[in-house]
């Protein structure tokens, strides 16, 4: 058993959803659930053509399991498309960046290192 980061976060997705192994592996469109139990365990790799029926079957962050994926599985690809695009920006993140650029620009200038400790935890 191999785990990855990528089986990590669709084991704990798959412990945390109603539906079943079989349940999920229809939805995806896998022929049978032991492929889910292989991909929890980290035995055998997600599909990445499957990766956006688990997201939304899983109710996972669109893009969450595929940027994940590609880094485990294809790290120089991975790289090439950051370097060309840019990290992948969460739905969460832009509604953060949203409320940041609503603030008037003075306050946000005036409370910047207040911010900045707080994201930084």
């Amino acid at each position: 058993m191999t785990y990855t980061s990528t089986a990590e976060l669709l084991s704990a997705a798959i412990e945390a959803s109603p539906l079943t192994q079989r349940e999920i592996a229809e939805r995806v469109g896998f022929p049978t659930a032991s492929i889910v139990s292989m991909i929890k365990q980290g035995v055998t790799r997600v599909p990445l053509n499957r990766v956006p029926a688990l997201e939304q079957t899983l109710e996972i962050e669109k893009g969450a399991i595929l940027q994940l994926a590609l880094k485990e599985y294809q790290p120089d690809l991975y790289d090439i498309l950051v370097d060309a695009y840019g990290l992948p920006v969460t739905q969460e993140e832009r509604e953060l960046l949203s409320l940041y650029r609503a603030v008037d620009p003075v306050v946000r200038a005036e409370k910047a290192e207040a911010i900045k400790s707080l994201l930084e935890g």
